[in-house]
Order: C-alpha cells, then sequence, then structure tokens
C-alpha cells in the first residue's frame, strides 16, 4: 500500500511540475509576435520557489520538458529570447531546433558562449534553414573578437554558418558576392578558362569610339598647346606627335 501512495505521490508531483512549466510558458508566449520569450529563466520567481534549479540534474531536464510542452501548446512559434541564461554551451538547449526547425528569430544575448564551434551543435547540421535574425551580443565569441578589431572576420564566421542570415547582432548582414563558375569553364589543369573575348575598351561601336577619340585629341592638342607656350617649339611638336601618331 504504501508503494501505491508513493507512486500516487510522484505522479501528483509530476503533474504539479508539468503545470508549473505551462504557466510559466503561458506567460512568457506571444501570440501577436509568435515570440517565446526565455529570458533569465534561471531567475524566474515561480520556476526557483518550486525547486527547478535545486540540482544540476534538474536544471538540464528542465529546458526539454519545457519545450515538449512548448511544441505541444505553441507550435507556431517563429522568434525564441534565450538571453541572459548563463548558456556555455548549446548542446543541453539544441532541442530547441528540432522543435522549431522553421524558427526565424533567435536571440542568444547576454551568456557564455565563447568559441565559435559552440554554435556548431546547429549550424554544421543545416539546423534552422530559415533563420534571419541571431544575436550573440554579450557572448564572448562576439566580444573578444570585437576587442582585438576582428568584426569583420566574427560576422564572416557566424553568417558562414548561418548563410541565410539577414540581421546579426541587429545589424544588416553584407551579402558577399559570389561568382558561378561552371566546370566546363575550367581547363585541365584546374585553372579557370578566361572567357572567349575580353573587351579593350567601353565603346559600343566604331563610331562612338571615333567620335570621342575625336573629341579627346582635340582636347588634348589644346590643353598641350596652352602648356607648350612656356616650351620650346621643338619639343612640342614631339609631344603633339606622340599623342596622336602612337
Amino acid at each position: 500500500m504504501p508503494m501505491v501512495s508513493g507512486h500516487m505521490s510522484l505522479s501528483a508531483s509530476k503533474e504539479s511540475t508539468m503545470n508549473i512549466l505551462r504557466r510559466f510558458l503561458s506567460s512568457r508566449y506571444s501570440h501577436e509576435t509568435k515570440m517565446l520569450d526565455l529570458s533569465s529563466v534561471h531567475s524566474d520567481p515561480a520556476l526557483v520557489e518550486a525547486g527547478m534549479f535545486s540540482s544540476t540534474a534538474t536544471s538540464l531536464k528542465m529546458f526539454p520538458a519545457l519545450m515538449k510542452i512548448a511544441e505541444r501548446e505553441f507550435p507556431n512559434v517563429i522568434s525564441v529570447n534565450l538571453s541572459s541564461n548563463k548558456i556555455s554551451s548549446l548542446f543541453n538547449i539544441s532541442i530547441l531546433a528540432q522543435i522549431y526547425p522553421n524558427l526565424k528569430n533567435l536571440n542568444l544575448a547576454d551568456n557564455l558562449l565563447k568559441h565559435y564551434k559552440d554554435l556548431d551543435v546547429w549550424s554544421h547540421k543545416n539546423k534552422f534553414p530559415n533563420l534571419q535574425e541571431l544575436i550573440l551580443i554579450g557572448n564572448g565569441v562576439r566580444e573578444n573578437e570585437v576587442k582585438k578589431g576582428n568584426e569583420v572576420n566574427y560576422r564572416s564566421e557566424i553568417t558562414r554558418r548561418f548563410p541565410n542570415l539577414k540581421l546579426l547582432d541587429m545589424v544588416p548582414v553584407t551579402q558577399a558576392i559570389e561568382f558561378d563558375i561552371k566546370d566546363s569553364a575550367i581547363d585541365n589543369s584546374g585553372k579557370v578558362a578566361l572567357l572567349e573575348r575580353i573587351c579593350s575598351s567601353f565603346f559600343d561601336s566604331d563610331l562612338t569610339r571615333n567620335t570621342v577619340m575625336s573629341f579627346l585629341e582635340k582636347y588634348v592638342f589644346i590643353s598641350f598647346k596652352t602648356i607648350c607656350n612656356f616650351l620650346d617649339i621643338s619639343l612640342y611638336m614631339i609631344m603633339i606627335d606622340q599623342i596622336l601618331f602612337q
């Protein structure tokens, strides 16, 4: 009999925990913007009072439990705010990509992510293919690079991992220009073959070229004539001859 009582007590405790998490999520979800605000979870009074962070084991179980409830209750989330949660690795929250694969906006500001590899849990497996905005302000991975004057490299590393980003740290992403070179343009040595014809000027026809050249010849002639008023006449004639008949 005590075993049955203990089992009922455990079930009641589990149900109570799920209700606490459900209420927490409901208070953090915006139906209008479809955003789930999970910032500063560790300091939420209701969760702290319920003992959700009383041990490391309990803390590790909480986020997956939150995600399972969120998946059922709020399936249309497109934005998630995970700022200020002391996150040092994405491994324990990697389930986010499974629950919301079409996420568009993700805020990871003010956490403890120090290295580019910390992001590879998602980026190298092509998770979040539709991610358009990412915020990493306040993480070592960004701040250390900025202090060293390597912000350009930092932005390049992040956008390489998440190629569809439009905004990084609230600043528009400048897309790199890429050239699509077909295999047929590469010769046997592995070098890119030149195009068949490279234009030597911007003139679209012989008529245009002749008109422009005629104008330039007259302009140069007059300009040099003015200059050469101060020079020996023989030098003047040599310069004109070189310009017009070279």
